[in-house]
C-alpha cells in the first residue's frame, strides 16, 4: 500500500471516529425518516428501539432548536434570509419533539415518570405533550 493510500484510509478512519453536532443532527433526522407510518399517520412503535434517555434527549433537543430560532430577528420582509433559518429551526424542533413523543409512548410505563414531570412545566405545549403521552399509555390495548 502506498503512503497516499495509507493516508487516505487513515483519514477515513479518523473521520468515522469523530462526530460533530451536525453529524448527530443528521443521525436523528435519518432515524426519524426510517420509521414507517400506517395509513392513519401513526408511526409503527416497534421501530422505536432506542433507550428512554435517547428519546428524552431528542425531545429536549427539539425544544432547544425551537428556542434557538428566537435568536434570529425577522424584518417582516418575505425575502429576509433570517426567515428561512427561523422556519428551519422551528420545523426541525417540532419534528424532533413529535418523534421523541412517539418514542416515549413506545417506551410504555418506563416513560411515565418523565411524562409526569412534563405536566409541571410552565410551557403549555410541554404539558400538552406530557398529557398526550399519558393518555396514549392509558389507552394502550397491549
Amino acid at each position: 500500500m502506498s503512503t497516499l493510500e495509507f493516508l487516505g484510509h487513515l483519514f477515513v478512519s479518523i473521520r468515522e471516529c469523530i462526530s460533530s453536532p451536525e453529524d448527530a443532527r443528521d443521525a436523528i433526522e435519518r432515524e426519524m425518516d426510517e420509521i414507517p407510518f400506517d395509513a392513519s399517520g401513526k408511526p409503527d412503535l416497534r421501530y422505536f428501539t432506542k433507550s428512554l434517555e435517547h428519546y428524552i434527549e431528542v425531545y429536549e433537543g427539539g425544544w432547544k432548536d425551537r428556542e434557538a430560532s428566537s435568536k434570529y430577528k425577522w424584518s417582516g420582509e418575505p425575502d429576509d434570509p433570517n426567515l428561512a433559518v427561523i422556519k428551519d429551526l422551528v420545523e426541525k424542533g417540532n419534528r424532533k419533539r413529535v418523534h421523541a413523543t412517539w418514542g416515549l409512548i413506545a417506551k410504555g410505563a418506563e416513560a411515565v415518570p418523565y411524562a409526569l414531570t412534563m405536566l409541571k412545566s410552565p410551557d403549555s405545549d410541554i404539558r400538552e405533550d406530557g398529557a398526550g403521552i399519558l393518555e396514549a399509555l392509558g389507552n394502550d390495548d397491549s
